[in-house]
């Protein structure tokens, strides 16, 4: 797991005694704030009574928005975004199924999607409703596989750059990546 943390210097609006205190978002800020996470872990599983490997991970960031509301005064509403994924892979590293999903003040996507031998199977739903759809991604589903390639071992760099494709939890549509460990 790995934490962010944020800490900001601004100037004091005020020498009023105790004002800092009330509002520490307008002093130095003598601790880091904690704002969000990450988190990774690796399993053993079954899927559909075949021995396969779960991988899992989850992210939470507060999100601060600052507006003016209608009294004509500024207003800073935190809110957490959230995403979480779970892959299904093969023994080989082949994905097999994966759900995932996203979480704003906006709403709640989620995504479940099937891995064939040539085409992904892909129930998506949302605020506006859920829809099902089958695609053939242009590259095939070997991008997918990519993803979950290692690229060092030890010290020894086995691949110097590697690309792969990963779905949108929002549209469930690829988007091509790439990596360089260097």
């Amino acid at each position: 797991m790995f934490g962010q943390y944020i800490a900001r210097t601004s100037q004091p609006i005020s020498d009023l005694t105790g004002y800092l205190d009330m509002n520490p978002r307008d002093s130095l800020a003598k601790q880091p704030v904690k704002v969000g996470y990450a988190a990774f872990k690796v399993t053993n599983a079954t899927f559909e009574g075949k021995n396969c490997v779960l991988f899992e991970s989850d992210s939470r960031r507060n999100r601060a928005r600052e507006f003016r509301n209608s009294n004509d005064l500024n207003v800073i509403d935190t809110t957490p975004v959230e995403r979480y994924r779970k892959v299904w892979l093969s023994p080989e590293g082949v994905p097999i199924r994966e759900t995932a999903g996203y979480r704003s003040y906006q709403g709640t996507w989620e995504m479940d999607a099937r891995f064939g031998k040539e085409e992904l199977e892909i129930t998506l739903s949302g605020p506006k409703g859920k829809r099902t759809m089958n695609l053939v991604p242009a590259g095939g589903i070997e991008l997918f596989a990519n993803e979950f390639k290692p690229m060092v071992d030890g010290e020894k760099i086995i691949l110097e750059e590697k690309k792969f494709s990963r779905l949108d939890p929002m549209t469930g549509f690829p988007r091509v990546e790439s990596v360089n460990p260097q």
